[in-house]
């Protein structure tokens, strides 16, 4: 969530400056909301073979409590940027060509963010039913798992090629800088040249002038 921030909160700013600060509590957030899982889950490991009930029920519920929790800040956050990733495709759709290297560089953004939403969406979707289907004791439930694990590895995927795109988005402009300083030195050769030549000329004129 922490690259997908850096990546998507520039869009979102240029979208709706009123979305900026809720989707910057959420990712703050949801740091916490993973570690009171992954506590929670060592919890009903811890207590799994205890022969405390009143232990494992707490453990229990204190997972099933921070496990929606943290589903529905995930769930909100991708929904958040989805919306805005949507507007500026839309947005720059309308402007047909006349785009700057910002917009090419944020319509990147935005179609890969697009898709990393969605395929958390999936995920989510995933998990749920997997946790059902476990729940249940029935055969499906290592389907889900492995959908769960594709899917997760498609997201991973799509956040690398993103970074590539921008890497190769960054290099293709250098090349227009290093042209504007080349043609400036090019410009200041020639007033210089052309200088030169007026003050060589001048000075003739000088010399010509005293012999007379």
């Amino acid at each position: 969530m922490t690259y997908s921030y850096i990546r998507s909160k520039d869009v979102v700013a240029h979208i709706s400056r009123r979305c900026v600060f809720p989707v910057k509590l959420l990712w703050f957030c949801s740091p916490f909301a993973f570690i009171s899982e992954i506590i929670a889950s060592a919890l009903v490991a811890f207590w799994s073979d205890s022969h405390l009930p009143d232990q494992q029920a707490i453990a229990l519920w204190a997972y099933f409590v921070s496990m929606v929790t943290t589903g529905f800040i995930v769930l909100l956050y991708d929904a958040m940027l989805l919306v805005c990733f949507l507007l500026y495709l839309a947005k720059m759709r309308k402007r047909g060509d006349s785009i700057s290297t910002e917009d090419v560089k944020f319509t990147t953004i935005a179609w890969h963010g697009t898709f990393g939403c969605v395929s958390v969406f999936a995920v989510i979707c995933l998990v749920t039913a997997g946790f059902l289907q476990h729940g249940l004791d029935t055969p499906y439930s290592n389907v889900f798992l492995s959908l769960i694990a594709l899917t997760s590895s498609a997201i991973c995927l799509n956040m690398i090629v993103l970074k590539i795109r921008l890497h190769y988005q960054r290099i293709s402009d250098k090349p227009s800088s290093v042209e504007n300083t080349y043609g400036l030195k090019e410009k200041l050769r020639n007033v210089l040249t052309e200088l030169n030549h007026s003050m060589s000329t001048s000075a003739t004129m000088k010399d010509t002038s005293s012999n007379k």
